[in-house]
């Protein structure tokens, strides 16, 4: 008796803190971020659309778990990021995904996918589209609502991509150190090299030999700005910036959302902005 007692509320304290939805609307569930971002501008309030892995959450260590599970395949539909960050999707049995990254092109970084594809402004106009689609699919009656919202939006995400081109035409530096390999479409849309402390897991932890060829390149090459990762929990970036004397600045992988960005009501367009303003600073563009 008492250990059917402590069990069931061991059940009710862990699965009673996890996100529940509360709608009587269609839900739609997503698995990143930036999906959550786009679907909610296109959906508005036709759709609610559901962000399974929580805020402050690293997605790449998200673990799926029973409640989840539950969710995800009780939805109307689920959209999903793919390329491999949210390997634990595919035990999800769902009629109805949305793979967004077989719209894109993908990146390979030593025979590895990189599936930060969404850091490219032209890779979320089309996640845009296919977003636009989809929830067209799930409310037909609506499809011109989700079809001009995503229309909107793309208007803005190519804005923001002009800001960039303008603004980091002219630039004294070439290359950014930065946390981990989050940043691969970003740079090569803007012709701009990357040294990444960490691999495209950011508990990929580098070698010692490794950590000494980004001291000599950041040497070398004149570069005094190490961007950290808020939802990174590694403390190896700040390591080498404290030996190098580096600067530490923000940059945003885009990826989720802490505490403190929801407080200053932060979103992906306005995050974008202030990476800019860091980029440009730190490659001291005109």
């Amino acid at each position: 008796m008492y250990l059917k007692l402590l069990f069931s509320i061991i059940v009710f304290m862990f699965f009673g803190c996890e996100k529940k939805v509360e709608s009587n609307k269609q839900v739609v569930v997503v698995d990143l971020y930036p999906i959550e971002f786009l679907a909610k501008k296109i959906a508005g309030d036709k759709i609610e659309i559901f962000n399974v892995v929580g805020y402050g959450v690293e997605p790449h260590d998200f673990e799926l778990s029973m409640n989840s599970r539950k969710i995800i395949e009780s939805s109307r539909g689920f959209i999903k990021i793919g390329g491999g960050i949210d390997s634990w999707s595919d035990k999800i049995e769902h009629k109805n995904v949305l793979d967004l990254s077989k719209s894109v092109n993908l990146i390979k970084i030593k025979d590895r996918i990189d599936p930060h594809y969404w850091s490219d402004f032209e890779n979320l106009q089309k996640m845009s589209g296919e977003i636009a689609n989809f929830l067209s699919k799930q409310d037909p009656s609506n499809r011109e609502f989700y079809m001009k919202n995503s229309e909107i939006l793309k208007i803005e995400l190519s804005k923001i991509d002009n800001e960039y081109k303008n603004s980091l035409k002219d630039c004294k530096h070439n290359k950014l150190v930065v946390t981990h390999e989050a940043y691969n479409y970003l740079t090569k849309r803007y012709s701009i090299d990357t040294v990444s402390i960490l691999g495209i897991e950011p508990d990929e932890e580098p070698s010692l030999m490794k950590l000494k060829e980004i001291k000599t390149v950041m040497s070398k090459d004149n570069l005094n700005v190490i961007f950290l990762e808020k939802i990174v929990s590694s403390k190896i970036p700040s390591v080498i910036a404290k030996e190098t004397g580096a600067k530490v600045k923000p940059l945003y992988s885009l990826e989720n959302l802490d505490n403190d960005d929801i407080k200053n009501g932060k979103d992906l367009l306005s995050m974008s902005r202030e990476n800019l303003f860091n980029i440009k600073e730190a490659l001291e563009c005109k």
